[in-house]
Order: structure tokens, then sequence, then C-alpha cells
């Protein structure tokens, strides 16, 4: 059941201290008013986030990312869409440190191939990954993802990829992708 929680900054110590077994957390959709220094207030004091949505929030940065890196890192889901400020090394750092992630959407963020090859040589359980409108990612960057450095990446257990509206992606790799993912996998591109 969402709740609006209506907190000041002053106020997240006390809040995370009265839910510290809260597990998901919502604050995304156009949200103008949540910056870097709250989101580092409540994973300081949520360490048992498995859930997180900071989609689409203007004022949030790479700052934002490595404070969920560091503090929260059993998430299993995280969509960290369209926030114009994160950039390739906050998601590598997230990645990198909460290693248990099954959902990622990192959409209309201008991440590099270089995120892809981390996501596929780290992200052993990855079921979702979602990367529609990423200009600066290739088809080489979705075969790092699926096969990683090993050969292993996510291909045994991502079930849905999407690369839709990415400029330097072929409409072949669907094909290949479907090709290596489990038989089930829905493929968007």
């Amino acid at each position: 059941m969402a709740r609006d929680l209506s907190l000041d900054p002053w106020s997240v110590p006390e809040f995370t201290k009265m839910a510290p077994h809260l597990t998901s957390l919502h604050l995304g959709g156009q949200n103008g008013y949540i910056t870097d220094d709250f989101v580092d207030q409540l994973a300081h004091g949520l360490r048992n986030l498995r859930q997180i949505n900071v989609f689409d929030c203007e004022r949030l940065t790479d700052r934002t990312l490595l404070s969920l890196a560091t503090y929260c890192p059993k998430l299993e889901a995280a969509d960290i869409s369209k926030s114009p400020h994160f950039s390739s090394i906050g998601v590598v750092e997230l990645v990198r440190n909460c290693t248990g992630l099954k959902y990622l959407d990192i959409s209309r963020i201008a991440v590099t191939d270089h995120v892809l090859a981390v996501v596929g040589n780290t992200l052993r359980e990855l079921e979702t990954l979602i990367m529609a409108e990423c200009p600066r990612i290739t088809s080489e960057g979705i075969v790092s993802a699926i096969e990683g450095s090993d050969g292993l990446g996510c291909q045994f257990t991502l079930q849905r990829l999407s690369f839709s509206n990415c400029p330097h992606v072929e409409k072949s790799m669907v094909d290949w992708c479907k090709q290596r993912l489990r038989q089930d996998a829905i493929v968007v591109w």
C-alpha cells in the first residue's frame, strides 16, 4: 500500500529508525523535490532495501547511485530510468555493489557499452534489463551484457530484454538475442 509520507530532510533519520526493515521505496515520477542528500539519508538508514524506484528525478546525480551502492547492497530491483544526471559512473558502481539485482531499468540514461559489460560480468541473476532510448549503447554492448567476458553473462537468467529506440543497435540483435536467451525470453527492439 503506497502512502504519502511527506518527509522533510530533517525527519528522515527518525523515519528510518522507525522502519529499519523497509524493503521497497518508490520516490520517482517527475519528482523535482528529491535530492541526493535526501536519498543518502534514506539509504544510510534503510540497509534492507530490496527495491528502489528513483526514476525521472531531475535533481538526482550519481551521488544517489553511489549512496545506494554503498548502503543498500541487497537491492534486487532498481528503476533509475529517466533521471538526466545519472551517468555510466554511477550505474557501474550500483551494478558492482548490488550483485543480486534481478531487475534493472536504465532507460533514457546516456550509459555506454562499458556499463553493459559490467552488467554481463556481474549480474548473474538478472531477469529483466530495460534500456530503452539509450543513445550511446551499441549492439556490441548488448552482446557484452548477455555473454559477459566469460561467455556466461546473464543469458541463462534474462527473461525480458528491451533496447527499444536505441539508435546504434541493429534490428538483427533481436534474433541474435532470441538464439542465446531462454526460450521464453521477451526481447523488445
